[in-house]
């Protein structure tokens, strides 16, 4: 990890924010990585009715994306944000990765 680019960063300010993409109940979209689904949102769709699933689906979502229902995900953290967890909202001076 580049010490002066995480410092770069912090002076501009830039944090990464709790979204569905780092979420247990997102499952990315084939077609596009900013869109997937939600296991933790359902729905009766208004329009289809399909007799596996009692015409209930996963909303549709963004990745960057955010609900008060979001359940963090440790190995999508790990993989994702990685060193930069310093930059994640909420976290402070201590969790600045070693140089």
């Amino acid at each position: 990890m580049d010490a002066n680019k995480i410092e770069a960063l912090q002076r501009a300010a830039y944090r990464i924010r709790e979204c569905c993409a780092l979420c247990t109940g997102f499952v990315q979209g084939k077609k596009s990585p900013l869109w997937g689904t939600c296991e933790l949102r359902t729905y009766r769709h208004g329009k289809h009715t399909e007799k596996l699933t009692g015409g209930c689906r996963r909303a549709s979502v963004m990745a960057c994306g955010w609900c008060p229902d979001f359940q963090k995900d440790e190995v999508l953290m790990r993989k994702h944000v990685g060193d930069y967890v310093c930059l994640m909202e909420g976290r402070d001076a201590a969790d600045q990765p070693k140089s």
